[in-house]
């Protein structure tokens, strides 16, 4: 039933019908909560499973170029209402110039490979389902024929323009059908290659304002879809290529992904083949990432440059952006997330899925043999080594804490077996580790993450040093020769030997966060050729020294896909999970602290890692204001318990160590020095007397220990609360002083654990499967901790003899920041509700690297 201006549905008010279909209506409507228009599309009866279906496939997408969904009712969607005329508007009036349709169509295939990174394909794009608004922003709309999944399918629907249908559901096909791939109007399986198909027709319309495909009927429409060979010859030069392969009818013929459309732009036209023979595996994904070592195979009597081709491949579950392509080419090795921890993964990169490389619990930092056979990797304090077709981890050396290592070709590996130390060498086989003799003053400074020069024994590694000016990347020989500095940032670098007899090797680095290749004489040890950027935005990967790229040796290059600013919001949650609007969003968001009244919120907040500053945030001004001014970076708040101060973390990039400040908030007092810590210093709590700060830090041949500082004028000596070969973080003291509860990896995986603030009493664990941010209620009576992604909560009973219910799950913590040594969320003081740092947006970006191939054919010689 048509919905009348002035009515109401759901909390919504009806203002204007401004779209009718065979499907349904859309109308413009009033929010007065959020007091905004929304367009609201109401569904026929029949059509309910595409409107579900719609709803499921834009909640899955968050893009600039794809209409967001903001509700779903029992049979109609609230949606961003986009002002400005349709696609199909636009080209009745004429023909768009080139450069106009270029800029659409480019926003078009953003929206399409968006969609297609999360394996949905739209399958009814066409001009009717595009707008385009006054500034000029284009947004896809209509994910109701949209199918979710990677596996190519058919669906028996009223919508399939192969089943017999009323004359009013041929009218709504109708319009669709020109724009079906032929494997759409044949009724066969579909998948992202059909929206490949019909990106062609669209911008091809656009560019001639005519129908590619058209007939008196729906019949004679499919038909000229399945058998007409489009003519392109008034196309431009330029998008011809482009338009030739996306309206290849067989779709193993077709352009396989619409992220590589640039691949096919050219400033004319393409001279007529010469005995040329292009072959693209039959399956989308497979093609890109055999791409990556086979490249385009041809014959021609003279041999073209192969040009470079960029794509994003997700690796499920990565963890952090640890991963490593092996030295061939063929493979990749990540950590990936699981519900009891961590694990290594591989993934062929002419395969579609990755898999499990059992006894691999714990691995961190893994690193490939020069042959592509063997995986090394640290986990429970060792260094170890695993077979890449699988069968027992076999332990090398001890390594603690390590930070990284690399496999060179004579069998020796060099590693770090802690945060805080100097490089060993050992057999791959096993056997007692060797000091390297490498320049390293003071005992914080860390060398850390090696990597060897392909077929040579030099490798290259990162100095954290105590004096800034000698920080940076440094290379080194197992035979001996002096360390020499490469490079100011202290980020490894890679490089990759000459492609051919004409060219240059490359020495691949971050600088500023962008991915840099320079030319450089590997013997001189010098470049030869200015430094040109790659990739922006690739950030390190979590640790210090650790750079999100990796190469192989005839160049496959990855690299982490994930923004350095990552959006962040805080919310306030109740114990139900029901989430409140945003209190605070915020790009290069990181960690955050509620005050003890709740009307101010410390945060930190930069551009990258180690250049952050606080800011102090009002509840009832709904404003921020600069709270520390660099130029050390600043993070991990945490408020003393009358609220009129603030102990942090401060460290430089470059730098091991780290310093604890303490800054008044009600003056305009400067921070002062607490405390000159160690690595990975940070403050987890502040016990409610006032007396002592909580906080971890690495030991020198330990993970993280728990210690205790005094904070009386003159008295400032840190006392040890807990040492053991483990991580031991996070940890918080009972409102009454009684009792610390910590997280600890003694077990193989983190869990909770509580204990007696004075020394000699017992050790109870809390948690049963996992679990880390330990947080108490106010009054001392609840335990709060995050396990499995969902938080828990514990009934305790306070006092001198400690007892505890068992921990039962509260509400799903999947997007939150979780951080084993300082929490990211913070009860109210009654418990009612949690303030947590939660993802804006799309999390599933930080699990993708992007692929560059034949990246120096690009680069000046």
């Amino acid at each position: 039933m048509p919905l009348v201006p002035g009515s109401q549905i759901g909390p919504y008010e009806i203002i204007e019908l401004i779209g009718k279909g065979g499907m349904g209506e859309v109308y413009r409507a009033h929010d007065p909560r959020l007091r905004r228009d929304v367009a609201i599309k109401t569904s026929a009866q029949r059509f309910g499973e595409r409107f579900e279906r719609e709803a499921r496939a834009v909640a899955a997408l968050n893009h600039p170029n794809i209409c967001q969904v903001y509700d779903v009712g029992p049979d109609y969607l609230v949606m961003e209402l986009i002002e400005g005329p349709t696609l199909a508007e636009r080209i009745h009036e004429g023909t768009i110039p080139l450069d106009e349709a270029l800029r659409i169509s480019e926003q078009i295939a953003e929206a399409l490979a968006a969609a297609h990174e999360k394996l949905i394909t739209h399958r009814d794009l066409k001009p009717g389902n595009v707008k385009i608004k006054e500034d000029g922003t284009v947004k896809v709309l209509d994910f109701g024929l949209a199918k979710i999944g990677g596996t190519p399918t058919t669906e028996v629907s009223t919508e399939s323009p192969t089943l017999s249908m009323t004359l009013t559901q041929a009218g709504v096909i109708l319009g669709t059908a020109a724009y079906m791939s032929p494997e759409q109007a044949r009724g066969k399986p579909v998948d992202a290659r059909s929206d490949v198909w019909a990106f062609g027709v669209v911008f091809y319309e656009m560019l001639t304002a005519r129908r590619l495909f058209k007939g008196e009927d729906l019949g004679e429409t499919l038909a000229s879809v399945v058998k007409e060979a489009p003519d392109l010859s008034g196309i431009p030069p330029k998008v011809r290529r482009l338009l030739e392969a996306c309206l290849q009818k067989d779709p193993r013929k077709r352009l396989q992904a619409i992220g590589d459309r640039h691949l096919l732009l050219t400033e004319q036209a393409a001279p007529p083949p010469q005995r040329t023979q292009w072959l693209w595996p039959a399956l989308a994904v497979a093609s890109l990432l055999g791409a990556a070592w086979l490249g385009w195979t041809h014959f021609r009597e003279t041999p073209q440059v192969q040009q470079s081709m960029r794509f994003q491949m997700e690796l499920e579950n990565l963890s952090v952006r640890y991963f490593q392509i092996s030295p061939d080419g063929r493979n990749v090795v990540f950590v990936a997330r699981a519900n009891s921890g961590v694990h290594l993964r591989v993934r062929d990169l002419d395969a579609l899925e990755a898999r499990d490389l059992p006894g691999t619990d714990g691995a961190v930092f893994p690193f490939w043999s020069p042959d592509s056979a063997h995986i090394g990797f640290f986990a429970q304090g060792k260094l170890k080594q695993i077979a890449l077709t699988g069968g027992p981890a076999i332990n090398i050396a001890d390594a603690p804490d390590a930070r990284g290592g690399a496999w060179g070709p004579d069998g020796t590996i060099v590693f770090a077996p802690i945060v805080n130390g100097a490089l060993y060498s050992v057999a791959a086989g096993g056997g007692t580790p060797t000091l390297l003799k490498l320049p390293r003053t003071g005992d914080r400074a860390s060398l850390r993450f090696p990597k060897f020069v392909p077929g040579t024994d030099r490798f290259m590694y990162v100095y954290l040093a105590e004096k800034p000016e000698d920080a940076g990347a440094y290379t080194a020989t197992l035979s001996g020769s002096p360390a020499v500095r490469l490079l100011s940032e202290p980020q490894t670098p890679y490089y990759v030997p000459p492609a051919s007899p004409s060219t240059a090797g490359q020495l691949l680095f971050l600088r500023d966060n962008t991915l840099m290749a320079q030319p450089f004489d590997i013997a001189a040890l010098k470049s030869t050729g200015d430094a040109l950027p790659l990739a922006e935005n690739v950030p390190v990967s979590g640790t210090e020294g650790d750079p999100a790229f990796t190469v192989s040796r005839n160049g496959v290059l990855l690299y982490s896909a994930g923004s350095i600013l990552t959006e962040r919001k805080l919310v306030w949650i109740d114990r139900a999970g029901k989430r409140s609007e945003p209190v605070l969003t915020q790009k290069g968001f990181g960690t955050s602290s509620l005050s003890p009244k709740g009307t101010q919120i410390m945060y930190s907040q930069g551009p990258r890692q180690g250049q952050t500053d606080l800011w102090l945030y009002d509840v009832a001004r709904n404003a921020s204001q600069q709270f520390t001014f660099g130029p050390l970076g600043a993070s991990e708040p945490t408020w003393s318990p009358g609220g009129d101060a603030v102990v942090f973390t401060v460290r430089a990039s470059g730098r091991p160590t780290f310093d604890l400040y303490r800054k008044e908030t009600q003056s305009a007092a400067k921070e002062e020095l607490l405390f000159k810590a160690g690595t990975n210093a940070f403050a987890s709590d502040w016990s409610a007397d006032g007396k002592f700060l909580v906080f971890s830090q690495t030991g020198d041949a330990t993970k993280d220990d728990i210690w205790l500082l005094p904070l009386a004028a003159g008295d400032r000596k840190p006392q040890l609360f807990k040492q053991t070969p483990y991580a031991d973080a996070g940890g918080t003291l009972s409102p009454d002083g009684r009792w610390m509860a910590y997280s600890s990896d003694a077990s193989g995986k983190p869990e909770i654990f509580i204990e007696p603030r004075t020394p000699g009493g017992a050790v109870r664990q809390i948690s049963i499967g996992g679990g880390v941010s330990p947080r108490w209620r106010s009054d001392g009576r609840e335990l709060y901790f995050v396990s499995d992604r969902k938080l828990m909560a514990v009934d305790v009973k306070p006092g001198p003899d400690l007892t505890w219910g068992a921990p039962h799950e509260l509400f799903s913590a999947q997007d939150m920041a979780v951080n084993a040594r300082f929490a990211a969320y913070q009860p109210s003081a009654d418990g009612s509700r949690f303030l947590a740092s939660v993802t804006a947006g799309d999390r599933a970006s930080a699990q993708s690297v992007t692929v560059l191939t034949n990246w120096q054919s690009g680069l000046a010689k």
